[in-house]
């Protein structure tokens, strides 16, 4: 059960910014988390509830692995122990509700018009601002890759480590109106002008469609989609089920000095 409080009364530190089944969230907890996400200048409170929300089904995961003594199968250097239970966890879920052979028949039959659609790739670079994206583009054109172009976007240090242009695969329909328009406005290998999205600048640059996808393909793409959708169900009815507090006043403090 999510519930709301003000710092007034319920607890005698002043960096508890929530409480998750007796274990406290603490603003340093917070502000960390809030650190490893890319910065694009987004709504600040949606921001905000979605770091928090992570931090909530951390503790939740990490407390059930706990409790069925699952123990995470790698040590990785500078991942807190709390992460490698909650990950751990989450691939319990991941393999108890993985989508029958059955289930994944059924939506197919009912999405087929769908996954006729060609599958869509390509390169994206997104900045807040005008002048960021015509610097951005004035790089692309002397002859900087996208690769390099979006490490730097992102205000990321030294060279890159992996290709944070990359856009995740896609049909036609899973993406925002605007954006598709934008996208398939490029020929392939092509490379788009700057185009404004929401309040964000993009920088596009079409693959090559997939337009022949085996069925194995699919069937795996299907199962990772229906099994997702349950194991989120699953943590949000966990969520829902705990004791949760949130100190809404911190909460849009920490909010509003982003």
């Amino acid at each position: 059960m999510l519930l709301g409080f003000t710092g007034c009364g319920h607890r005698q530190e002043d960096n508890v910014i929530a409480d998750v089944n007796g274990q406290a969230i603490t603003i340093k907890d917070f502000q960390a988390e809030l650190a490893r996400l890319p910065r694009q200048d987004s709504n600040q409170a949606m921001e905000s509830k979605f770091v928090l929300h992570m931090l909530i089904e951390r503790k939740l995961l990490a407390a059930k692995a706990m409790d069925e003594k699952i123990k995470p199968q790698d040590n990785l250097s500078g991942v807190s122990s709390e992460d490698l239970r909650a990950s751990a966890y989450r691939q319990k879920l991941e393999t108890d509700l993985q989508a029958s052979d059955a289930e994944i028949q059924t939506y197919y039959a009912a999405h087929q018009s769908y996954y006729q659609e060609p599958v869509e790739s390509g390169h994206e670079i997104m900045v807040p601002t005008l002048a960021q994206a015509k610097s951005i583009e004035g790089l692309l054109k002397s002859g900087t890759t996208f690769k390099d172009a979006a490490w730097i976007a992102r205000g990321l240090p030294g060279q890159p480590k992996f290709d944070v242009s990359v856009i995740r695969p896609f049909r036609k329909g899973d993406r925002s109106p605007d954006y598709e328009k934008a996208f398939f406005s490029c020929s392939p290998g092509k490379t788009s002008d700057i185009v404004k999205i929401g309040s964000e600048y993009y920088i596009l640059q079409r693959g090559q469609p997939r337009t022949k996808v085996p069925d194995s393909d699919i069937k795996q793409e299907i199962r990772r989609l229906l099994t997702q959708k349950a194991v989120t169900k699953t943590i949000e009815n966990m969520i829902a089920a705990a004791n949760v507090r949130i100190d809404q006043d911190k909460l849009a403090q920490l909010s509003s000095h982003q």
